[in-house]
């Protein structure tokens, strides 16, 4: 998650709804916020004169919402000339409210953000928008991640071109209409002179193309680098590859000392789906970091089937955190729901009763 403005900015005030500050986001009320949007705006005329006053109210921002698209220049033209810090606090703040509400559709005002001349709007903007909206704005992505002047903002679009790509490879296997979004991932990997951070994303969105012979050996490469991270992005982009020769050397990731490794390689594993991740599943469930050991629980669903039914079972018996109980009632639905599809897809349903799975 993006770090949330400064509340304390002398410049700058923020108001949420039923909030002083912003450190309880998650808390804000989001029936209000959503009641904002339907309380007649059209313009986001409220939103705008608040903003020009140095003010952030959290529910006029909800004005953004559903731009119509003739509006789009006039809203532009007046967000432009607001001074920076206000654009750039009203952004993250709106991109965390946008992640909060789902009922509120922000997509064209986050799309002109791309254009924004603060770096840091435009990273905002572009870590709010979903995978549709992404795939909508893939040749503006393609160009920040390729050219921006922030290397914050390419890495950020880099992470985007990823969502793309994958979205891409969902709806149209052969992935043809990928292409260009390939080359660009392909050309910042393969440029030593980038930044390892910028080109751990694009080893992650390049792991979508996974019969693209550049793939492995960027893989083995950043596996075999001694930056913790770099290997880390490594394995997850052996999850996404999909690719089952990759097994063994992410199954041996499961005892690794750093637990970011740990958890990746758990994240891989139920990504390759593949039962024989199951005993060693076990154990990272167990593990003593909480991150690894939920993202060895929700790998144990992601595999699904019996045995991970069976497995799950076993550890609600035996979980003593709240998180994790609740990350593995989460999970059991989900694997048995597998049960489940399989076995409405075999045509073996076994007369069971809808109530034994859920």
């Amino acid at each position: 998650m993006l770090p949330n403005p400064d509340p304390e900015d002398e410049h700058i005030r923020v108001f949420l709804p039923g909030e002083e500050d912003l450190d309880d986001l998650d808390e804000i009320d989001e029936e209000s916020f959503a009641d904002a949007a339907s309380s007649g705006y059209r313009f986001p005329d409220a939103a705008f004169a608040s903003l020009e006053r140095g003010e952030v109210h959290a529910t006029d921002l909800a004005g953004f919402a559903d731009l119509a698209r003739k509006d789009l220049p006039k809203i532009q033209s007046r967000w432009r000339a607001l001074p920076d810090d206000t654009r750039e606090t009203a952004a993250s703040l709106l991109a965390e409210l946008a992640e909060e509400s789902f009922e509120l559709d922000f997509s064209r005002f986050f799309v002109l953000l791309l254009d924004d001349s603060s770096a840091i709007v435009r990273q905002r903007a572009i870590s709010a928008l979903d995978a549709q909206q992404a795939l909508t704005a893939k040749a503006r992505l393609i160009e920040l991640a390729k050219t921006d002047l922030s290397t914050d903002v390419r890495i950020e679009a880099t992470l985007a071109l990823g969502t793309v790509a994958r979205t891409i490879i969902e709806d149209e296997p052969d992935g043809e209409d990928g292409e260009d979004v390939r080359e660009a991932v392909f050309s910042i990997l393969s440029n030593p002179a980038e930044s390892i951070m910028l080109r751990r994303r694009a080893l992650e969105a390049a792991a979508h193309f996974p019969n693209d012979a550049r793939l492995d050996p960027a893989i083995e490469e950043f596996f075999a680098e001694e930056e913790i991270g770099a290997r880390a992005s490594a394995i997850f982009a052996m999850g996404q590859s999909y690719r089952t020769h990759w097994l063994p050397t992410v199954l041996g990731e499961f005892a690794h000392d750093d637990a970011e490794v740990r958890f990746e390689a758990a994240r891989a594993a139920g990504a390759l789906g593949d039962v024989a991740a199951l005993q060693g599943l076990e154990r990272l469930a167990r593990d003593d970091d909480a991150e690894v050991r939920q993202g060895a629980i929700s790998a144990i669903a992601e595999i699904g089937g019996k045995p991970a039914t069976r497995l799950l079972e076993k550890l609600q018996h035996s979980a003593e955190y709240d998180a994790d109980i609740e990350a593995l009632d989460e999970a059991m639905f989900e694997a048995q729901l597998s049960v489940r599809l399989e076995a409405t897809e075999d045509g073996d349903d076994d007369d069971e009763d809808e109530d034994d799975f859920f």
